[in-house]
């Protein structure tokens, strides 16, 4: 299938916008085994703490989540937090392994970043990564990401886990983004 078609058929749907049966399945993908194992937080997430979770991001305005959809299907959850005045962010996503579409995640990223500098005209785009994953790593670097050091409380979320803190750049991606059209 053509790269076009396939960007075409991933959406990206605001939670507040979602019905109890979306928001239902948003928590259960989050709570699928390979989806835990590379979160800071890898608890299975009760059904009361996603509620409390979504009424949380509900009132908030310097945390936006989006349900991933491919083809009219969730297939994974995509955060921005720590919204600074519109001029940078904490983002990270996640989607379903269940889904059979290969590089799906990277098409995720890449029409992500876009919508992120265009859009909302981030000036930088920020994420933590457990050194673990580095196949989440590869791909973020592959769309420009640059591994930065910091000093960041973000790195201790409930219990020290060993992360790395990537960010891009809006001029960055300009740049960037030009080689994958």
């Amino acid at each position: 299938m053509e790269l076009k078609k396939i960007l075409n058929k991933i959406k990206f749907k605001n939670v507040k916008s979602l019905n109890y049966k979306e928001t239902k399945l948003i928590r259960n993908l989050r709570n699928e085994k390979e989806i835990r194992k590379n979160m800071f937080t890898s608890h299975v997430i009760s059904e009361k703490e996603h509620l409390n979770w979504f009424k949380k991001i509900k009132s908030q305005s310097n945390e936006i989540f989006y349900a991933i959809y491919f083809e009219d299907k969730i297939v994974g959850g995509l955060g921005l937090k720590d919204i600074v005045k519109r001029k940078q962010a904490y983002w990270s996503f996640y989607i379903s392994r269940k889904n059979k579409v290969s590089g799906l995640g990277a098409l995720v990223e890449y029409k992500a970043l876009n919508f992120f500098f265009k859009f909302y005209k981030f000036l930088k785009i920020n994420c933590f990564v457990l050194k673990k994953n580095q196949l989440v790593i590869k791909l973020h670097k592959k769309f420009g990401f640059v591994e930065c050091k910091t000093t960041d409380k973000k790195m201790k979320i409930n219990y020290y886990k060993k992360v790395i803190k990537l960010e891009l750049k809006n001029s960055d991606w300009k740049k960037i983004s030009k080689k994958f059209e």
